[in-house]
């Protein structure tokens, strides 16, 4: 669970990019997206997270891992959550892992490996 300390500094980091017109994705190794995880695994300060993220412009998406099962789902704000599958619970046959295309028009190709969906994640309005 992020600290005020971190999270001043995320905000910072947030405010920076999009005060230089750039977009920011945001790694973490806990889930604060609901609709892209299982409840019992989300950040326990989760909505403080939410609200980070939908008053800073430049965030475009949260990747994310704790649920080996994975998701994907859109915030209200137009973010974007990846929550990466468990490579461990992969059989040596499969996959899951993804690549992450930006487009200079804004849009955001996640291109999945695997168990990991592929998604196209248009600029937030």
């Amino acid at each position: 669970m992020p600290s005020d300390t971190q999270y001043a500094w995320l905000e910072a980091r947030l405010d920076e990019a999009a005060a230089e017109g750039r977009r920011a994705i945001i790694f973490s190794h806990l889930p604060v997206l609901p609709e892209a995880t299982q409840p019992h695994l989300l950040m326990w300060n989760y909505r403080r997270m939410l609200q980070v993220l939908a008053r800073a412009p430049s965030a475009c998406m949260f990747v994310s891992g704790h649920d080996h099962a994975g998701g994907f789902a859109l915030d209200a704000a137009g973010v974007a959550h990846l929550t990466m599958h468990g490579i461990l619970e992969c059989t040596p046959e499969e996959a899951a892992h993804a690549v992450v295309h930006a487009g200079g028009d804004g849009v955001l190709a996640v291109e999945g490996f695997g168990l990991v969906g592929t998604h196209r994640v248009e600029p937030r309005t």
